[in-house]
């Protein structure tokens, strides 16, 4: 009967150690885009000036790479501390990303290329911090 107890627990902590590492690389799995098509990326420095580019990308692109090749781009762990310009130490100031003018509810990593997409990166001061 303790040899049961035992294996039971076993198998359940090698099926929920299963399910975290699936999770994870899922988590970590960069969304390509299905179609081409274009999109604008807006840099907003810490001064409020804009810079606009307008890039173009095909299908299995994922974001990551389009930056990649028209700026200087520094991500660690998924978290942006840098994009052309714009660099954060995420401690006293970050990198916000709007999609469409709304907060990206998802990682640089995650977001999924679509035709017409607004990608805006804002440095954003913390809140009491100085950069």
């Amino acid at each position: 009967m303790i040899m049961n107890k035992t294996a039971i627990k076993i198998i359940i902590s090698l099926v929920a150690l299963g399910l975290m590492i699936g999770s994870f690389l899922y988590i970590k799995k960069q969304e390509k885009a299905k179609q081409e098509g274009t999109l604008t990326v807006v840099l907003v420095d810490e001064t409020g000036t804009e810079k606009r580019q307008r890039l173009t990308f095909q299908p299995n692109d994922t974001l990551v790479e389009i930056l990649e090749q028209h700026f200087d781009l520094v991500i660690e762990n998924g978290k942006l501390l840098k994009i052309a310009n714009l660099e954060t130490d995420f401690v006293h100031s970050f990198i916000m990303i709007y999609l469409n003018g709304s907060p990206a509810r998802v990682g640089i990593e995650q977001i999924t290329l679509k035709d017409n997409l607004e990608v805006r990166f804002v440095y954003t001061k913390v809140a009491g911090g100085q950069s």
